[in-house]
């Protein structure tokens, strides 16, 4: 571990931010320890609106996955099983050694099932994947979906792009949407 920091999620759960491995986590709660994978393009932050209940019965660890939010920037064509070494060395480290559920959305899924099936399978006590893509024709269809932000320049113009990716792609009722969302 690097740093650690004090955070602050919703509804007044205080937490930690360290650093491990480069990647930054926010812990917070009392129990056994449950890792979360946030989404493609995304951070810690997918998983806001949950770590508030989950903290009452879990240690809960949120990463910045590799190449998102505040953790380590890495090269867009790391071949996947870098990828997972690392995710792999930085959840050691961060759960010294004990013993750990997980529980991934939608791109964090294949992060979350590698390592329970690799690298720290001796070690994952439950898995849990959450809209879980990637997998087969699932994200040829969910790229032919979405829209680039290539040659998007202006802030009103970058959130419609981010708004009608979420709603082709992750979010079923194009109403759930919200600022918040795309914050």
């Amino acid at each position: 571990m690097s740093a650690r920091a004090q955070a602050r999620a919703p509804d007044g759960v205080s937490m930690t931010s360290e650093s491990h491995e480069g990647l930054v986590v926010r812990r917070t709660g009392s129990g056994p320890l449950l890792v979360l994978f946030h989404g493609g393009r995304g951070s810690w932050n997918h998983w806001i609106h949950n770590i508030p209940a989950l903290s009452h019965r879990h240690t809960v660890l949120a990463l910045d996955l590799p190449g998102f939010g505040a953790s380590v920037k890495v090269p867009r064509d790391l071949p996947f099983d870098e990828y997972v070494a690392l995710v792999a060395r930085s959840v050691s480290s961060m759960t010294a050694g004990a013993s750990f559920s997980l529980a991934g959305f939608s791109f964090g899924s294949q992060t979350a099932a590698a390592l329970a099936a690799g690298r720290l399978q001796d070690r994952v006590r439950r898995l849990s994947l959450l809209a879980p893509s990637g997998w087969g024709d699932d994200g040829q269809a969910a790229r032919a979906l979405r829209r680039t932000l290539k040659g998007v320049t202006g802030a009103a113009e970058r959130l419609n792009v981010l708004r009608h990716n979420l709603a082709a792609t992750q979010i079923a009722d194009p109403a759930g949407v919200s600022n918040e969302t795309l914050a």
